[in-house]
């Protein structure tokens, strides 16, 4: 929503230098433009005001944005990170019954060369 409309403070500006240099201006006409020197003014304040709400939206969007980023980020920490005291005890407990498993299959097939050849 732009609040500007066709006059803006240049304008004015101009018109108080052209009644300043002329010599047949009279206070009504001082007077008009001081009334526009107001208008504008709140125009800018208007504008001002716009802006300033977008900023503050734009800050706040911003603010949520980055708490949900960090949300998020500890939400896969937790879900991704492993314990490594954990980790390690259950590789080594999983190692302990691989090679216990392996031992018992070496005992119960202990086989010799011959053995074989004579299964085949």
């Amino acid at each position: 929503m732009d609040q500007t409309n066709s006059q803006n403070i240049f304008q004015t500006l101009a018109r108080l230098s052209d009644a300043l240099n002329t010599t047949s201006s009279t206070p009504d006409d001082f007077a008009t433009i001081l009334d526009d020197f107001d208008i504008d003014l709140d125009h800018i304040l208007t504008n001002r005001s716009i802006v300033g709400s977008r900023i503050n939206r734009m800050e706040s969007s911003l603010d949520r944005f980055q708490a949900f980023e960090v949300f998020t980020q500890g939400l896969l920490s937790e879900n991704e990170d492993a314990d490594l005291a954990d980790t390690i005890t259950q590789l080594t407990s999983q190692t302990n019954v691989l090679n216990a498993a392996l031992g018992g299959a070496a005992r119960i097939l202990q086989l010799s060369l011959i053995d074989f050849l004579a299964i085949r």
